[in-house]
């Protein structure tokens, strides 16, 4: 009798620790990148039925009509500000609106201005591409004060720094242009994982997949996939196992 009452007792004391589990979420933000194309494809991603962020291309044929629809999908959208590369001077030469290092100051600033006025109340902004031009501090100080100005946060797509072949970024948090934000003040934040670098379906769920369990070691990330119907696929089918593995897919505001 006097085991049966000491036993639960300790049982009574020791749960919290012992006994329950963790009911803590880690966060994830899924950020869809190069919408602006077309509109056929968003239908594909609400389907995930969780909250989603979305980099809209400015001056595409459907860039401010995909930026409405997602709006009042209840998603995020954010500009997708195009950059130059280092390794595809092919993609620098016709990528409509994109600013590079080569640019006077004033002239970066009316580039921004421009795609900033597709969109109306947008909170913030990606680089589309950007290897090049995210690596140039001094380039990226205009950016960023030109952000700062409009109380408008950025994200560091990590374009300069090849991926695993699991699409995982090494190191991601030592990003320049993610580190001079921070130290100008800006609401900022860093690319963990390429999820879609091979259209494939079985690859990108993988890469989700890996990017769950590195977020339940180190803590919320970012990931970047593109706009494409198997990124969309892969997402409505891992949705289930990263929800009960712990994740929490969130908007990017919710990481800062």
């Amino acid at each position: 009798m006097r085991f049966t009452i000491l036993f639960f007792l300790i049982m009574n004391l020791i749960p919290s620790f012992l006994f329950s589990q963790n009911e803590q979420k880690v966060k994830i933000a899924v950020l869809i990148d190069d919408v602006g194309m077309k509109t056929d494809a968003l239908d594909l991603f609400f389907e995930f039925g969780e909250k989603l962020n979305f980099a809209v291309l400015p001056f595409l044929p459907k860039s401010k009509e995909c930026y409405e629809i997602i709006l009042k999908s209840q998603n995020k959208a954010i500009l997708h500000m195009p950059m130059q590369s280092m390794a595809h001077p092919e993609m620098n030469a016709k990528t409509v609106g994109m600013i590079s290092i080569e640019m006077t100051n004033s002239l970066i600033e009316n580039k921004l201005n421009e795609a900033l006025g597709q969109f109306p109340n947008v909170e913030g902004f990606n680089n589309h591409m950007g290897s090049k031009f995210t690596s140039n501090s001094l380039k990226m100080n205009v950016v960023l004060q030109f952000g700062k100005a409009r109380n408008l946060f950025f994200i560091d797509s990590n374009t300069y720094t090849k991926p695993s072949k699991n699409g995982k970024v090494e190191n991601p948090e030592t990003a320049l242009a993610y580190n001079l934000a921070k130290n100008l003040g800006l609401k900022t934040f860093y690319n963990s994982f390429f999820i879609d670098n091979e259209n494939e379906i079985p690859y990108i769920e993988n890469a989700l997949l890996e990017a769950a369990r590195q977020a339940l070691i180190t803590g919320n990330l970012l990931i970047i996939g593109h706009y494409r119907q198997n990124t969309a696929q892969a997402l409505c089918n891992m949705k289930q196992k990263m929800l009960q593995m712990g994740i929490e897919f969130v908007f990017i505001t919710e990481l800062f």
